[in-house]
């Protein structure tokens, strides 16, 4: 599904501060995603033409010091006119906070969709 969705040349953006966190290509994302195990716990989506920002709190199985951790993200999918994601940004917007693996990750408050397609 990840391959219908995305244009061959799409690009994930992890961290433009450090050298190294810019991906190219399926392959090289999906290697990303095998390192970096974790999951968004979503707050909203927002869509806007070409352009999806999905304001997330992630959680990560591990960092570099291999601690759980969660922190606070913009996800970012930009596409082109024929609705293919040619770029994904993982802003982060919050510290990296250290949490508890066995603690129950807290759900959020109601979901509110809004469609305004005609």
């Amino acid at each position: 599904m990840v391959k219908e969705r995305c244009a061959p040349e799409v690009k994930l953006l992890v961290d433009i501060q450090d050298p190294g966190q810019i991906f190219h290509g399926l392959e090289e994302i999906k290697q990303y995603f095998q390192k970096n195990p974790g999951f968004p716990s979503e707050e909203m989506t927002i869509v806007d033409r070409l352009c999806v920002t999905y304001p997330v709190e992630f959680f990560s199985d591990r960092d570099s010091r291999g601690k759980d951790f969660k922190q606070r993200r913009l996800i970012i999918f930009d596409m082109n006119n024929d609705h293919k994601v040619i770029r994904i940004e993982m802003r982060p917007v919050g510290p990296k906070e250290s949490v508890d693996p066995d603690a129950p990750i807290p759900q959020g408050g109601p979901r509110i969709r809004v469609d305004k397609s005609l």
